[in-house]
């Protein structure tokens, strides 16, 4: 039997709306065509011409008949709705047993049960994508909206969509099942019914970026996935991070955050290359006297210690460790000009959350540092207009 027919009896047997959807959608038609057969049949018209009777049934019987199919149609778009609903309330699995001769299998369906708890009230801001096979921001998925998203837990899976009115978040153009930690908190509306509560704009934690960069529109797989397909995937993502991209100053804020044991295990790509937190950033202090092209600054976070100093109405960030150019150290060295620019604002900010502080470390993400003009230093471009190839210095 095919699996989709199979799906679909096992859920049928087992969702009891859809079954009296269906009956009452039966039952209702052949009452109703049955009602107007009787009204027609026993219609009869004394003072008109015999040829008016005939007419006035088939009117009669053409009423019930449209009638009756659309009580049909009425109840099997309930059933189909009852369905989709009951389908996303199950959990389906099947257990294998025998020797390696004889194997048998048993579909076994679950329906999950409503627990006590308190559902959600912020906004929800992760969901699993069935195109990346990833766990995603709602930041990211912005831009990717043609993808398939889904309620990462995997009670629930309902489709879901990404959307930004003050912050970004996931909503479900459906309902989430019942029991599902993202299902809306429900209000006492007009009348008898319920409304979903307004959801609190909350800024959540901001997730640990695994990307640097710009969120990137890629290519879809162009299929729906099955249930079995997304369970799977809900359940090998569960203890997975979400997808996220970041600015090169959201990178160097979640590394300094970061546990030192932790950043070997979590990840960071640039450039399309699979790093960790631990091999994604290199420390200037174990260069050596290599030269200067092999300082890999646009393929890894180069970082290190350095002065700040203020000269001739200028800021100048000057690395402590100075790098080999054939007899002589140089040194890395960064000259914002205090002109109100991007940079100087950043740099007087800096100064004014650490009044008191002597040492900073420098964090440098881009091209590599060309020989100044009169050779006595490395130059760093003091541009920081692009969030992600620029410097980033922090207090030490």
């Amino acid at each position: 039997m095919p699996e989709a027919l199979e799906e679909f009896l096992v859920v049928l047997a087992y969702s009891t709306k859809t079954q009296l959807a269906v009956m009452f959608g039966l039952a209702f038609f052949t009452g109703t065509l049955t009602a107007g057969d009787y009204f027609a049949s026993h219609l009869e018209l004394h003072d008109p011409p015999a040829p008016l009777n005939e007419m006035f049934r088939e009117k009669i019987a053409h009423r019930y008949d449209k009638a009756a199919w659309a009580t049909l149609g009425s109840f099997f778009l309930l059933a189909a709705k009852c369905y989709k609903r009951d389908k996303n309330g199950y959990f389906d699995f099947n257990i294998y047993f025998g020797n390696s001769c004889q194997r048998h299998e048993i579909r076994i369906l679950i329906k999950a049960q409503p627990r006590n708890r308190r559902m959600r009230t912020e906004l929800m801001t992760e969901a699993i994508c069935w195109d990346l096979s990833s766990k995603i921001t709602a930041e990211y998925a912005l831009a990717n909206k043609d993808f398939g998203y889904f309620c990462p837990h995997p009670i629930c899976l309902q489709e879901v969509r990404p959307k930004k009115i003050r912050n970004a978040h996931f909503f479900a153009p459906g309902n989430h099942v019942a029991s599902c930690p993202n299902e809306p908190e429900k209000v006492e509306g007009k009348g008898t019914g319920t409304t979903p509560a307004k959801r609190e704009s909350i800024v959540p934690p901001p997730a640990i970026p695994t990307e640097l960069g710009p969120a990137k529109s890629r290519i879809g797989k162009k299929r729906k996935p099955t249930i079995k397909e997304l369970l799977a995937l809900a359940n090998s993502l569960q203890a997975m991070p979400p997808v996220c991209a970041g600015t090169l100053q959201e990178v160097v804020s979640a590394w300094l955050q970061m546990p030192e044991e932790q950043r070997p295990t979590k990840r960071l790509r640039i450039n399309n290359a699979e790093l960790s937190y631990e091999s994604a950033l290199y420390c200037l202090r174990y260069f050596g006297d290599n030269p200067i092209e092999q300082l890999s600054s646009d393929t890894r976070i180069v970082y290190g210690a350095a002065r700040l100093d203020i000269k001739d109405d200028c800021y100048w960030i000057k690395s402590v460790k100075a790098i080999t150019a054939g007899e002589r150290k140089l040194n890395l060295v960064i000259r914002v000009t205090r002109n109100n620019s991007l940079a100087d604002q950043y740099i007087a900010n800096l100064l004014a959350a650490s009044p008191i502080s002597t040492s900073f470390t420098l964090f440098y993400f881009g091209d590599l540092p060309k020989l100044s003009r009169s050779g006595k230093s490395y130059v760093v471009s003091d541009d920081i207009s692009d969030d992600y190839r620029r410097f980033v210095v922090v207090s030490a």
